[in-house]
This record gives C-alpha cells, sequence and structure tokens, in this order.
C-alpha cells in the first residue's frame, strides 16, 4: 500500500497537468461543435454524439502529445514475447565462505505453437560454477558463446509446446567465489508473480538485506529500495506480484568483515 500510495505521488502532477489540458481544450472543442450542430439544426442525440467524439479524439491527441513531449516518462515499445511467465523464482544460497547455490525455477506458458526452446542468460562474478539440471520434459545446453557479459543457456524441450500450454523448468548452479553481494533479474516477458529468495549463512555475520526496483542494471536512481530483515536462519523471500516489463529487480547486501 506503500508503495503505491509513493508511487501515485510521483504520478500526480502529471495527471493532474494532463486533466487541466485535456479539459481546457476539450470544453473549447465540445463549444465549438455546438454552436457549429445549433447553427445546422442537428437533434439533440447528434449534438451529444459530435461532442463525445470531439472530447475523445481531442483527450487522446493531448494525450499522445504529453507522453511524446515530456521527457521524464520512458517510452517503450512493445516486446514480442513466446512466453508468458506464470512464476519466476530465483534462489540465491551463500552456503559458506566459498560456496553458493543459485536456483531458478520457471513456469512458463506457451503464447504460440512449436516452441521448442526457453533461453536465458547468467552472470557468476566468482570463479567457477556447475550447471545442472532438467527431467524427461526438458533438457538444459549452455552455449559455447557469450552475450556481453552473460553466459547463455536453453532450456531445450523434449516436446514441441502448443499455444497455452504450460510448462516448468529448473537450472541449478553449484559455484564457487568470493562473488559480489547481489543477484538479480529482468523482466522480460509479461509475468505473474516474481519471487527472490535470499538465505546467507548466519556466520556472516548479515542481518539485513537491500530490495531495489531499478529501470536497468546498476542504476543511479532505484525506483523503489528498501531494507529488510533476515529471519533467524538468514532468509528473507521477495514476493512481487506483476512486476514491470523491462524493469531490473535486485536483492544485495554488505559484507561484514567485522563478523562475530
Amino acid at each position: 500500500m506503500e508503495k503505491d500510495l509513493k508511487y501515485f505521488r510521483q504520478i500526480l502532477d502529471k495527471v493532474i497537468v494532463q486533466a487541466i489540458w485535456t479539459g481546457i481544450i476539450a470544453l473549447g472543442g465540445a463549444i465549438t461543435t455546438f454552436l457549429i450542430a445549433r447553427k445546422f439544426q442537428f437533434s439533440g442525440l447528434e449534438i451529444t454524439l459530435m461532442i463525445f467524439i470531439c472530447v475523445g479524439i481531442v483527450a487522446f491527441l493531448s494525450y499522445v502529445i504529453y507522453r511524446k513531449s515530456n521527457r521524464r516518462l520512458p517510452l517503450y515499445n512493445p516486446v514480442e514475447c513466446d512466453f508468458r511467465m506464470i512464476k519466476e523464482e530465483r534462489v540465491h544460497r551463500w552456503k559458506n565462505e566459498t560456496d553458493y547455490v543459485h536456483k531458478r525455477r520457471y513456469t512458463l506458458m506457451s503464447l504460440r505453437n512449436g516452441l521448442t526452446e526457453y533461453a536465458d542468460k547468467f552472470q557468476w562474478t566468482g570463479t567457477e560454477y556447475v550447471l545442472s539440471g532438467g527431467n524427461e520434459n526438458y533438457t538444459i545446453e549452455k552455449d559455447m558463446c557469450t552475450k556481453n557479459v552473460f553466459n547463455l543457456y536453453h532450456f531445450k524441450f523434449t516436446t514441441p509446446l502448443k499455444k497455452n500450454d504450460v510448462i516448468e523448468v529448473e537450472a541449478i548452479w553449484d559455484a564457487k567465489g568470493p562473488a559480489k553481494p547481489f543477484f538479480s533479474t529482468t523482466i522480460e516477458e509479461p509475468t505473474d508473480l516474481l519471487e527472490m529468495v535470499v538465505q546467507l549463512y548466519p556466520e556472516s555475520g548479515i542481518k539485513e538485506v537491500i530490495c531495489e526496483v531499478e529501470s536497468y542494471k546498476g542504476a543511479k536512481l532505484p525506483y523503489d529500495i528498501k531494507k529488510v530483515k533476515l529471519n533467524s536462519d538468514g532468509e528473507y523471500r521477495w514476493q512481487v506480484r506483476n512486476p514491470r516489463l523491462l524493469h531490473h529487480y535486485e536483492i544485495n547486501w554488505q559484507i561484514n568483515n567485522n563478523k562475530k
């Protein structure tokens, strides 16, 4: 609720300006339409319809002009997606000073027929890792090539999916550190539920983590940031329903060099 109020306050001034601008222009158009309609003796119903059409056209055009002229509002092109992400779960476990386990579980719905794979990418800031996963429904293949700083991998489906088919897949990384104190994801398909789970071994001395929503990885100004406490087992579970498309979600923490 607090997050929604914060977001509403951020856009309230824009909404007010847009409403005033649209109201003034629409009122002028409605009066002009009314005068023209009276001059040509249109019926009351025809006058009402003309006013509604005029107001609608003016409101739409003013919104388009506002969106294009306001440089603070990001403008994205529509994203073509093969899948709808029903649930994305990322679990990052720091077991001890050198060992980590990272898991990704996806529940995917196919948006078209004949899909044979789901591709993703991974970046590890530690020294090495072993990727595993798969069952009778899918296998995992790691690409030899990379994309920028990312390693690419694919979930290969045993049977091509039909439209609206649902499949669950999981990838597991057994990794070695030391690694940078964060993990994150960027929402690249329409997603119903994002769940990020951090598990830090108690001896690390870390008591809290930071959850951030950003326009991109490493943005100077996060859209939203909060500091949360770990439970007695060193765990925190962050659930986000309907995360924003093309936004970046990250959990990070500070290494305590004076841990007790």
